[in-house]
This record gives C-alpha cells, structure tokens and sequence, in this order.
C-alpha cells in the first residue's frame, strides 16, 4: 500500500500519493496552463523545477494561474 502525504494547497488540506510532484499536485488541480506561479513554504518554485520537486508532508503551495486582460 502506497503512504500518503498531507499538504496544503490555497489553503484547503489535501491528500495525496507519497512520491508525487509538484507537477502531478497541479495536475491533479487541472492546472494545464503554462501560465501558473506555485509557491512551495513560501517560496517561488521554478518552472524547471515543478517535476524534480517531490510533496512532503506538511507542505504549504499557493498555485496560482495569471489570467491576461485589459
């Protein structure tokens, strides 16, 4: 049986598998825009770095996506 780990994303606790990415977390979010800022504990992630970036317990990510307009 595969462990689970408790993060919080905008706020909301959520579960998810151990092992997973920062990309699967937005995935799982249906983020599919490139247009997106994830904040891990406080700090700005890298977009080069969301699939290298495992979730750990007890962290904390602000996703955001950036809507363009006038």
């Amino acid at each position: 049986m595969t462990g689970q780990v408790e993060i919080t994303v905008n706020g909301s606790p959520m579960r998810l598998p151990e092992g997973g990415s920062v990309a699967d977390l937005l995935r799982c979010l249906g983020v599919e825009t490139p247009r997106v800022a994830v904040e891990r504990n406080r700090e700005i992630l890298p977009r080069s770095e969301y699939a290298k970036t495992l979730l750990a317990e007890g962290d904390v990510y602000e996703v955001v996506e950036l809507v363009g307009g006038g």
